[in-house]
């Protein structure tokens, strides 16, 4: 259940099952998911945690990049756009499942 808050909460592309997730089988015969990983399509498709060295080796800042959804041109912006996606993004959870 971790696993799939996690990727709902970061609405991670990449979460299904034919893409990049990965069952182990436990002892006792119980299917687990072990790995949270590969997160460069979530969080509203930003993924600039090394920026500096990124855009020391890319000049890319201010360019469309697949599968980015929105260019800012500012790193600051494209922290704050991910911020923001992120905390609309746990509003939406939260509302969502008062209905379970």
């Amino acid at each position: 259940m971790n696993q799939y808050r996690i990727q709902e909460l970061t609405k991670n592309i990449d979460a299904d099952l034919f893409k990049s997730q990965f069952l182990t089988l436990e002892e006792g015969g119980r299917l687990a998911f072990p790995h949270v990983w590969d997160f460069d399509q979530a969080l509203g498709n930003c993924d600039y945690f090394a920026a500096h060295r990124n855009f020391d080796r890319w000049d890319i800042l201010g360019t469309y990049v697949w599968p980015n959804v929105v260019v800012l041109g500012d790193y600051r912006a494209e922290v704050e756009y991910m911020r923001k996606f992120y905390l609309d993004r746990l509003r939406w959870m939260n509302t969502e499942i008062s209905f379970w």
